[in-house]
């Protein structure tokens, strides 16, 4: 593979499912350029060809026999990806909106779908993988739709036609993986709010919420890194 060359993509009969294939089994190798799993790449030749779905997770590849497969946190980074609102937004200056929003996000269902179990839920900005600083005695806001839709009730925004109660513009880091912001989005309109989500790349992500401060909710990911107070200060 010379400079600039995308990447040679080579059949490993062990980690494909039973009857995948690579886009060419006729061949011994081909050459795609990167794409989302699941979406479309484009091959030498410019055909849209569609992916293979997942071939291989933790639980296949720990059962071949050659290969060891760590699933623990980095703690030296002890990495936590969060919900930021926007309080310069009218609507989530009210703190029983923000808890809503709480309520209505199903934790241990976002974990399966979004990182497929290889996860934990921190409840505090000091993450579960520094017991040091971590204080245990402190557990998440509980899921619980009906209590979120009385809050939103209680503060005055009853849901209108369509069943709709207020908008709100919801972005992520492009670096995290845009399910988290299509669960988001989904847990949000279960209780009527009608979320705009904005994949945006990261040029126009950091100038949008960093500068300008343009959205109302954000996904991004911090590190308490060695020391919890580097790392959550600065958030």
């Amino acid at each position: 593979m010379g400079a600039g060359q995308p990447p040679a993509v080579r059949a490993e009969p062990e980690l494909l499912g039973r009857g995948q294939t690579l886009s060419r089994p006729d061949r011994d190798a081909d050459h795609h350029r990167s794409g989302r799993p699941g979406g479309s790449v484009r091959g030498r030749r410019g055909r849209s060809r569609r992916q293979p779905g997942p071939a291989c997770g933790p639980r296949r590849l720990r059962a071949l026999p050659k290969l060891v497969v760590y699933t623990t946190t980095y703690a030296y980074s002890g990495p936590q990806t969060q919900l930021f609102f926007n309080l310069d937004t009218g609507v989530l200056q009210d703190l029983r909106v923000r808890r809503a929003v709480a309520h209505t996000i199903d934790l241990k269902a976002l974990l399966a779908a979004v990182y497929f179990g290889h996860s934990a839920v921190s409840p505090t900005p000091v993450s579960v993988v520094h017991p040091t600083f971590h204080d245990s005695s402190l557990g998440p806001v509980p899921f619980d739709v009906k209590r979120a839709e009385a809050l939103l009730d209680e503060a005055g925004h009853r849901r209108g036609p369509g069943g709709t109660r207020f908008p709100l513009r919801l972005t992520l880091n492009p670096f995290l993986e845009g399910r988290y912001g299509d669960f988001i989005r989904q847990a949000l309109t279960r209780i009527g709010i009608a979320v705009d989500f904005q994949r945006l790349d990261l040029a126009t992500y950091l100038t949008r919420v960093y500068r300008d401060r343009a959205f109302d909710v954000t996904i991004e990911s911090l590190s308490n890194t060695f020391d919890p107070t580097i790392g959550v200060q600065r958030a």
